[in-house]
């Protein structure tokens, strides 16, 4: 059963990778087209954006790693904790699949200042999808009862839920910065903040789990301060290089001057269809793990962990849907449509 579940996962993947491809064309090429700088070509940035992908799904398999001596307990706290947070995920694809079309298509057309606003605007969107993230999950963790959630890991799930949600925030801005800086020819920093992350969660996973390096010993809790601090290192490093990108081409606009309503409107328009596919195609299998969470701790650890694995065969799809969305729509903006 799981493997025709597999097949079908990875059949939604690429379906997804046409269907962002044909929202791409929603944007119209404007006149007057400038070449593309080589680091906004597809492959480079189709490499870093895979990479960039990988190390996302990379940081949840070493938490199980690390959780494993634990005992089942433990791994099924993680993975459980995991798949609560993921349907909260849903609604950072659908900020991110939008910002992928309008921030360089607008940078292709050489309207900073507009690719500047769409930024801006999906920070402040950020900000409210973060805010609803952190209050629905810490609900939803403390409803386990109500859907059967086996009660040798209730309490565990509900304070490891607690700490994880903490990290939506930086889990949703790394996918627009990613995009920001992408668009504007330095996709390798990326590559860089994500390798930094998983060494740094690397790190806490063995420091903070078993108290090494002079860190208390928090058990399972460990692993979700690592998550946590891990995203917020990987936020920071492309703060950093955002910074620094920023002093060297176009500043921003004045905030002052953003066309709040009508960017947030456009951001949403066209982030609905993805979330909407997103919750249809992987709000199932999170469905299911939910379920799993009324298993035993055994057969849930051993669900997690399957799932874990089996997620690396999206990111590679979802590596190319994003990089063949962000340098079309950018190749629009200048009025290439066809190269």
């Amino acid at each position: 059963m799981s493997g025709i579940c597999q097949i079908f996962k990875i059949s939604g993947n690429y379906c997804f990778l046409f269907f962002k491809l044909s929202l791409t064309y929603e944007l119209n090429p404007v006149k007057n087209p400038k070449p593309l700088s080589k680091n906004t070509e597809y492959w480079p940035v189709l490499i870093h954006s895979a990479s960039s992908f990988l190390g996302q799904s990379l940081m949840q398999l070493v938490d199980l790693l690390y959780c494993r001596d634990l005992g089942s307990n433990a791994s099924a706290t993680v993975g459980t904790a995991s798949t609560f947070f993921a349907w909260f995920m849903i609604l950072g694809v659908a900020i991110s699949s939008s910002l992928e079309h309008l921030i360089p298509h607008s940078l292709g057309a050489k309207e900073e200042k507009k690719a500047g606003e769409y930024f801006f605007a999906g920070i402040a969107l950020t900000l409210i999808v973060t805010v609803f993230s952190i209050i629905a999950m810490n609900l939803l963790t403390r409803s386990g009862s109500f859907y059967g959630m086996n009660p040798e890991i209730a309490t565990p799930v509900e304070r490891f839920s607690q700490i994880l949600a903490l990290s939506f925030l930086p889990t949703f801005l790394i996918p627009l910065f990613r995009i920001e800086l992408q668009s504007r020819g330095f996709s390798n920093d990326t590559t860089y903040a994500f390798i930094f992350g998983n060494l740094l969660n690397v790190f806490l996973n063995w420091a903070l789990i078993y108290g090494h390096a002079g860190f208390p010993a928090l058990g399972v809790l460990g692993s979700a301060y690592s998550t946590l601090l891990s995203r917020t290192g990987i936020l920071v490093f492309l703060l950093f290089r955002l910074h620094a990108s920023k002093q060297s081409s176009h500043p921003f606009p004045i905030l002052s001057e953003v066309k709040w309503r009508l960017r947030l409107k456009t951001i949403t328009r066209m982030g609905t269809p993805s979330a909407f596919h997103m919750l249809f195609e992987i709000g199932a299998f999170i469905f299911v793990s939910t379920l799993a969470s009324r298993l035993s701790t055994a057969e849930a650890a051993a669900h997690a962990i399957t799932l874990t694995i089996a997620s690396f065969t999206f990111m590679l799809p979802a590596g190319m849907s994003s990089a063949a969305a962000l340098t079309m729509s950018r190749k629009l903006g200048e009025g290439r449509p066809d190269e």
